[in-house]
């Protein structure tokens, strides 16, 4: 860190297969399989954004007599469940601090143990306080949202015949995230579960809806909140069947309002933002999205 002018503050356990003197103590095959085996993914979040964890992988490595241990996977900015395992697991958040420092895994670990319970922490299915109501349920919710998060990361980076961008994606999933200022509810996806209020990332001032405010956005998100923001993009784009739909509606009782069924109910659920809020997203959509983006966009951000 020294050669580098950086704070020791500032670096994390994944920096090291950086440093060519740590790698440098390793033989040749070693040191590159190293270098492939911490490499960070293209889109991880900042290190002080990294709360996300699977609380069964971590609950599996101590049984194993294992040291709790990070996974790349859960930097990806957009990761809201855990397919390691037999089913996909919904991530938990760290409550307090973040993930990338020494004791990070164990830090979460003891978040979850102290709790009393060692299932998949707090769900999607409403529950009570010995476990799920209906695990199977969660399940099946767990399945469509990983659906729906593989076919957002393999995306075009640029419209193709009937596939959005990537680009464009985030930029919805963000407007579903949104969160003008730090004593907003946010967007659909943040109040419709009722997740917490504010985030140390956004001031009391007003956050334009910038494209890196839209990525921070999803960043900072609750992986609860985000897994319900891929549930809208899958009802915005028909990814999700009607049985399913019906399913996700009939499932998600204790919620604060009904999961929409048509792009009218979702269009009226976007709708919790001031009309210039409205105005400002839609001005960022035009700077920053090419038209074929737009045209998808539209029936969403505009009036007429």
């Amino acid at each position: 860190s020294q050669d580098h002018g950086q704070d020791a503050r500032d670096l994390e356990c994944d920096d090291l297969y950086r440093s060519e003197v740590f790698l440098k103590a390793f033989p040749d095959p070693t040191s590159t399989h190293v270098t492939e085996r911490f490499r960070l993914p293209i889109n991880a979040v900042d290190q002080n954004d990294n709360r996300r964890f699977c609380a069964q992988c971590l609950e599996e490595d101590v049984a194993a007599m294992r040291a709790p241990a990070l996974r790349r996977a859960w930097r990806n900015r957009g990761s809201a469940l855990c397919a390691a395992h037999r089913q996909p697991v919904l991530l938990q958040q760290l409550e307090k601090g973040h993930l990338s420092n020494f004791t990070g895994g164990w830090q979460a670990y003891m978040q979850q143990t102290t709790r009393g319970y060692f299932d998949h922490g707090v769900g999607l299915v409403s529950r009570d306080r010995w476990g799920y109501q209906t695990a199977s349920a969660e399940t099946r919710i767990c399945r469509i949202v990983l659906r729906i998060q593989v076919w957002v990361e393999y995306a075009p980076v640029v419209p193709a015949y009937m596939r959005p961008s990537k680009y464009s994606l985030y930029f919805l999933l963000g407007i579903f995230l949104y969160q003008g200022n730090l004593v907003s509810d946010g967007g659909a996806a943040r109040w419709f579960l009722v997740a917490a209020r504010g985030s140390k990332l956004n001031s009391h001032e007003y956050d334009k809806p910038t494209v890196a405010q839209m990525v921070k956005n999803i960043e900072s998100a609750p992986p609860r909140s985000l897994a319900i923001a891929y549930l809208l993009l899958g009802s915005a784009f028909d990814l999700i069947s009607k049985e399913e739909v019906w399913f996700i509606r009939q499932t998600l009782i204790f919620t604060a309002s009904s999961f929409p069924v048509t792009r009218d109910e979702l269009k009226l659920l976007t709708r919790c933002f001031q009309s210039y809020h409205l105005d400002a997203i839609w001005s960022s959509a035009l700077q920053n999205l090419p038209i074929d983006d737009l045209v998808r966009l539209a029936w969403l951000l505009r009036d007429r």
